[in-house]
């Protein structure tokens, strides 16, 4: 699992890359930290597209940032999930709480 962090203007850009499961807490959050200190950032997207895999608790790490980023104007969006990945989230009904795009 890897996590890269792009900034473009306003817009952050969260990669999550391959196995997103239990490990994914500390260095997710490590990422993204910043990004909500930073008051320059007005959206932040995380990319999906090289997640080949998520389990229960990586879905409650997204629910866990999406409560920290409840209390800025940032908006968010999961962008570019595929696979297995997009049926967990559709299934789970992620789309009620995030824009999935």
């Amino acid at each position: 699992m890897l996590v890269q962090i792009a900034i473009d203007d306003k817009r952050a850009t969260i990669a999550l890359t391959g196995r997103l499961d239990h490990n994914l807490g500390c260095v997710f959050r490590e990422g993204y930290e910043p990004l909500l200190n930073n008051p320059e950032i007005e959206k932040i997207e995380i990319d999906l597209s090289a997640a080949d895999y998520m389990d229960s608790s990586a879905l409650g790490h997204l629910l866990l940032f999406r409560e920290r980023v409840a209390n800025t104007q940032i908006e968010i969006s999961l962008v570019n999930s595929q696979g297995i990945v997009r049926t967990l989230l559709e299934a789970v009904n992620f789309g009620e709480v995030f824009a999935l795009r």
